[in-house]
């Protein structure tokens, strides 16, 4: 047909988008998108296809070319009018081959044959050309219609044919333990999809591997009958090893391409692509997840305009500035079901049942994270024979226990550092001066510290340590056990002394010498002068000293 012409003479000029392409001919992008849609009853006129064909790089003869086929294929409409044929004679193929030497864009296909592999008709267009019925669309302005420059707009009242409802959602983990709580928390929350409130927009939020993904998509899961138009996901990046953080425009080209959008039909502006996004969410009932996300400003355009879809995000931050979300923080696991997603990972091998007081000490020293248990058990695997006691004795050296929590291409150290490198590499100061933070409070072999101790250790104002121990504890790397006093998970404080090891000697000496003139002869930990910190090498005291006295950690 004319329509699939025009569109392969588009790709083959590079796909230029609409707005590229509004600015080439001068013509509003809605009259260029019904142009270039597949089911159009008219051909479109003569002066939009000679400013289309300009625009796509076509020389002189291949114009007059383009010119001569559209007059004929005119005339033959009109005969086909005044016999009275109807409607469906408009999607005419008996179009001539083009004339020797003339580019690919330029052939048409006959009434007796397929596109072939130089037609590169998207799946899309014959897939709603079929679910459509041959009636008319009805063009007419609504009443809230926008102006020829607004982006174009499909008929959004027709739902989706049922194979091409997205179902995006990433795989569920079969070795999923507890949360029964949290999930029962964020069913509620997420509720019943209604039309005439704002959407539902959850924030599940903790620290590196702690399981937020695996949770959401869980629960996603089993809201799957709530959302019946289907689900969309998302990585945004944030904290994913070798990934910058998705664009907005990025991460909202993905979600309107999960909605069979055509790729050269999004627009490039992002409140222009928000805007379409909106509209083919306005009567459809679906569920977003957006996972790993950054900032407030990156989730903002993702949202749906309606109540009809819900949003489930997840982070490593707070994201306390995003309006109208609730939140739900996720802490470690509690031990008893660290030792059941122990058992499941090991495939009930029976170690854990045999060795049950070393499953608890494994258990501890990964921090009861999900990350650090899925890596342990890895490990294990690996080495059917090798008792978990052994694997224990490893880990109890804190020098070398985050190189044994490694497996594959699973590492704590990765996770922790790609949530570091966010911080370092933000475009807000006060993020950078956290990551700057943090390696000086490694320096330090702490349980708990407050305002005064960071004070001294950044020689900084008490106001500016406010603020760092907040984006520090808002990244979810420091705890705030109560008002004003803080502490590390044990395998972030094992990473910060890593970093710490890499700063210059001179300002690591400064500042433990500002930190000894603060805290003259008092225990940093229970026993543990502060020269002796400072001076003795080698872990200064066993793990249990630093979980017996502290509570099983929280998320606060």
């Amino acid at each position: 047909m004319f329509v699939l012409a025009l569109r392969t003479l588009r790709i083959c000029a590079g796909d230029p988008s609409l707005t590229k392409l509004h600015r080439l001919t001068g013509l509003p992008r809605t009259t260029l998108h019904d142009a270039l849609a597949l089911d159009r009853a008219t051909l479109p006129s003569l002066d939009l296809i000679e400013r289309f064909v300009r625009a796509c790089g076509c020389d002189g003869t291949e114009l007059e070319l383009w010119r001569a086929t559209w007059r004929r294929l005119k005339h033959q409409l009109s005969t086909l009018k005044s016999q009275g044929t109807g409607r469906s004679s408009a999607r005419i193929h008996a179009a001539p081959m083009p004339a020797a030497g003339m580019r690919p864009p330029v052939a048409l296909p006959t009434a007796s044959t397929s596109p072939g592999p130089g037609w590169p008709v998207q799946p899309l267009d014959a897939d709603w050309r079929n679910a459509e019925s041959d009636q008319a669309v009805d063009r007419r302005p609504g009443p809230d219609a926008g102006t020829a420059d607004d982006p174009p707009r499909r008929d959004h009242t027709r739902p989706l044919p049922a194979n091409l409802i997205p179902r995006q959602l990433p795989r569920d983990v079969a070795t999923f333990a507890g949360r029964d709580q949290e999930l029962a928390h964020l069913r509620t929350l997420l509720g019943t999809p209604d039309p005439s409130e704002p959407p539902q927009i959850v924030v599940v939020h903790g620290p590196a591997g702690v399981g937020k993904s695996a949770l959401a998509v869980r629960v996603a899961n089993l809201l799957g009958n709530r959302f019946p138009h289907g689900h969309l996901y998302v990585n945004l990046g944030a904290a994913t090893a070798g990934m910058t953080p998705l664009a907005p425009t990025q991460a909202m080209r993905r979600l309107l391409r999960g909605l069979w959008v055509p790729p050269a039909e999004i627009p490039d502006d992002v409140e222009e692509s928000a805007a379409m996004f909106r509209s083919l969410l306005a009567q459809r009932r679906v569920l977003i997840l957006l996972d790993d996300a950054a900032t407030e400003a990156q989730l903002r355009p993702l949202l749906p305009g309606s109540g009809g879809s819900a949003v489930l995000v997840t982070s490593r931050t707070r994201l306390a500035g995003l309006e109208g979300a609730s939140h739900l923080c996720l802490g470690p696991l509690p031990e008893d079901t660290s030792i059941t997603m122990l058992n499941a990972l090991l495939g009930d091998d029976g170690r854990a049942t045999a060795e049950p007081a070393a499953a608890r000490h494994l258990a501890r020293l990964c921090d009861h994270l999900p990350l650090g248990i899925q890596i342990a058990a890895a490990r294990l695997v690996a080495r059917p024979t090798l008792p978990i006691g052994q694997l224990v004795y490893r880990l109890l050296d804190e020098r070398h226990r985050l190189n044994e929590l490694t497996a594959a291409d699973l590492a704590v150290r990765t996770s922790l550092a790609a949530t570091h490198n966010g911080l370092r590499d933000s475009r807000d100061p006060r993020d950078r001066a956290a990551a700057i933070a943090l390696p000086l409070l490694g320096l330090v072999p702490m349980v708990d510290f407050g305002v005064g101790l960071t004070t001294a250790l950044l020689d900084t104002r008490s106001p500016t340590a406010e603020q760092i121990l907040e984006r520090l504890t808002n990244a979810h790397l420091l705890q705030e056990t109560r008002p004003g006093r803080y502490r590390m998970y044990g395998l972030v404080r094992l990473f910060a002394r890593e970093l710490a090891a890499t700063l210059p000697v001179q300002t690591a000496a400064a500042a433990r010498t500002r930190v000894l003139n603060l805290l003259p002869g008092q225990a940093l930990i229970p026993g543990v002068t502060p020269m002796r910190a400072f001076t003795q090498a080698g872990p200064v005291v066993p793990y249990e000293v630093g979980t017996a006295t502290v509570s099983r950690p929280s998320c606060a």
